[in-house]
């Protein structure tokens, strides 16, 4: 039996929360919204962004548009599930790479 945890498991029901930093210089549009999306979608985990009290689900591109998160944006992304830290790390990895845009 395995006694190390290499991270600590969430049992909050809130889940597990990162702020990320819209970086790239059009913002979030079309072609990042879906890749957003498309992230999220791979993993076994509920998404939701947030940006200035606007809740919406990481699944939708119209929702992810509607935010209107312009380069600078700080977005709240919540996740909850069984690879909840695993989507957070692939929509860090994501924002971080501009959505391959620059």
């Amino acid at each position: 039996m395995n006694d190390e945890i290499d991270e600590p498991v969430d049992t909050n029901e809130e889940g597990l929360q990162r702020e990320l930093e819209v970086q790239n210089q059009y913002g979030i549009c079309g072609r990042p919204a879906a890749l957003i999306v498309g992230t999220s979608v791979k993993f076994d985990a509920v998404v939701e962004l947030e940006l200035k009290g606007e809740i919406v689900s990481g699944r939708s591109i119209m929702g992810i548009i509607t935010l209107e998160a312009f380069r600078g944006s700080k977005i709240i992304v919540t996740a909850t599930g069984k690879e909840a830290k695993d989507l957070l790390d692939a929509l860090e990895d994501l924002f971080a790479r501009k959505f391959d845009q620059e």
